[in-house]
């Protein structure tokens, strides 16, 4: 988002191109139609993980925000309608607050699905052991999504302490670790 920079006592509300405050519109958008989706597609999820304001001086109304920003979901419609209301976010605050967002896609794609195959034998290997598996997806970029386009691919995963993943707190216990290694030899 460019905005137009200038000292913070001086100009008039009125009369502010505010990088931050249009880019804060935009992220608070891009939430609700997160929100919105996932109430039919429960996988859709969008993340901001990353602002970078400059000038960046409390005394200097912001002339330029980057933002880095995810769309993930298990369906492309859903993943499609945030992406199209974030592009409608922008656009409205490109004519409400006169500054210009760009937006450029550094990686994209469709969903993929893994094979249906693999995850019924892992299954049935994981019932074999006594254990109570439980079907379900993710909305991370694994490998596994790389190589399902030239070979059958699948994902086991481990019971994570908290469900907490990508933490300081992430941590699996010994035994569901070496459970998911059984399961996968056999």
């Amino acid at each position: 988002v460019d905005g137009e920079a200038g000292h913070a006592g001086e100009v008039a509300m009125a009369d502010r191109h505010d990088a931050l405050a249009a880019a804060a519109e935009i992220v608070l958008a891009l939430e609700a139609a997160a929100r919105e989706q996932a109430r039919r597609h429960p996988a859709t999820v969008a993340t901001v993980g990353r602002l970078e304001v400059e000038p960046g001086a409390i005394s200097v109304i912001p002339a330029r925000v980057r933002a880095a920003l995810e769309v993930r979901g298990i369906d492309a419609g859903a993943i499609a309608a945030v992406e199209a209301a974030l592009d409608d976010a922008g656009a409205g605050v490109t004519e409400r607050r006169g500054v210009t967002v760009t937006r450029r896609l550094l990686r994209g794609g469709d969903p993929i699905a893994l094979d249906p195959a693999l995850a019924d034998r892992a299954f049935a290997a994981a019932e074999r052991r006594g254990l109570s598996p439980v079907r379900t997806y993710s909305g991370a970029g694994h490998d596994a999504g790389h190589l399902a386009a030239r070979v059958p691919a699948g994902l086991l995963f481990v019971p994570l302490a908290g469900g907490q993943s990508h933490t300081p707190h992430e941590a699996a216990g010994d035994a569901d670790v070496l459970a998911a290694g059984r399961v996968l030899v056999d």
